[in-house]
């Protein structure tokens, strides 16, 4: 019989669950169930380091990240490292997301948006440490 927990953490994805099995009366972790940062579901605030604006990187349906909601007049260029802003306690300000590859206007010419490649490949993961705190 399993018993679900749901907890948030920071890194490059969310821990939606941790799913317990009972042995002998005591909970015993089985396992744990992770959103990562590439996730189309997923949002994470975030920074563009070198000119401090802010935007919201979410997951797309290739091996790279978007960075959102940027205005037309936002200073971000290819080679800028985005990095977690601290918006949330979920994730900590300063952690590594990635680095801009490219910049697109978006096609109601209102904003853009910025192509992000994850500084961890996040298709190769076949293990993951969570650090809890």
């Amino acid at each position: 019989r399993g018993l679900n927990h749901s907890a948030d953490y920071s890194g490059y994805g969310r821990l939606l669950n941790q799913y317990f099995t009972y042995q002998a009366g005591f909970p015993k972790k089985k396992a744990s169930k992770v959103l990562l940062v590439n996730d189309p579901e997923m949002g994470v605030s975030a920074m563009i380091q070198r000119s401090r604006h802010e935007g919201l990187i979410s997951g797309s349906l290739s091996a790279t990240l978007m960075l959102k909601y940027l205005n037309k007049e936002t200073d971000v260029i290819a080679g800028d490292e985005i990095i977690t802003s601290g918006l949330t306690e979920v994730y900590p300000k300063g952690i590594l997301i990635g680095k801009v590859t490219e910049v697109v206007d978006e096609p109601t010419g209102m904003g853009r948006f910025a192509i992000v490649k994850p500084a961890a490949n996040l298709e190769g993961l076949e293990e993951l440490l969570i650090i809890l705190s």
